[in-house]
């Protein structure tokens, strides 16, 4: 376990679930992992509305007319129709 955990570049721990060994442990890591990849996906995206453009109006006006209508693209035609 240790090895492949080398291997692929990841966390290794060694639990049993009969004896309760480790496993409130490796649950508060997987929970811990898991917050920590939410709040700086959350971090980024806030980033990335700081400095993103901001959209005209005539802009999302056209965007929304296009969808409504779909000229050009049958099935999107029969999903906005729907």
């Amino acid at each position: 376990g240790r090895a492949c955990a080398v291997v692929f570049d990841c966390k290794f721990i060694e639990t049993s679930a009969s004896l309760h060994h480790n496993v409130h442990e490796l649950f508060e890591g997987i929970v811990r992992q898991i917050r920590l990849r939410r709040d700086s996906k959350e971090i980024n995206e806030r980033r990335r509305s700081i400095y993103k453009r901001k959209e005209s109006i005539t802009k999302k006006a056209r965007r929304f007319l296009d969808r409504l209508v779909a000229k050009n693209n049958k099935k999107m035609a029969l999903k906005v129709r729907s």
